[in-house]
Order: structure tokens, then C-alpha cells, then sequence
């Protein structure tokens, strides 16, 4: 998945209208919360990958999920 089509599905599992990239932290977006955390992992999940919860909290950009959802750093 493109660095793009990553951000677009994150715009949409966050439900925001903030503008986001790769770079944005993740403790500025006001929607980055438990019921988005868990989306994300549900995401992950139907992808065929498991991310550990603690790893997903821990993160603080938007590329640090990226690089847990495809492993590419």
C-alpha cells in the first residue's frame, strides 16, 4: 500500500478533516483516540497482520503505523 492510500484510510478510519501526512503526530489529532486505535488494529487484522496493542499506543506518527502495517520502514 502507497504512503497515500495509507493516509487516505487513515483520514477515514479517524473520521477527520484535518490535514495529515506521514510526519503528522498522532497526539495532535484530537480523533486519534481508543475507538481509532482499535480500528486500526481491526485494519490490520484484515490485512493479515498483527500488531501488539502497547506497540500501536506507543506510536507517534502517522509513519510509525505505517511501517507496523506493511513492515516497510
Amino acid at each position: 500500500m502507497s504512503e497515500k492510500d495509507f493516509v487516505n484510510k487513515m483520514v477515514q478510519l479517524m473520521d477527520t478533516e484535518e490535514e495529515i501526512d506521514m510526519d503528522t503526530n498522532l497526539l495532535n489529532l484530537p480523533e486519534w483516540d481508543s475507538l481509532s486505535l482499535v480500528g486500526f488494529l481491526a485494519m490490520c487484522r484484515a490485512n493479515d497482520r498483527y500488531v501488539e496493542p502497547r506497540n500501536v499506543k506507543a506510536a507517534q506518527t502517522v509513519r510509525d503505523l505505517y511501517v507496523m502495517f506493511t513492515g516497510v520502514k
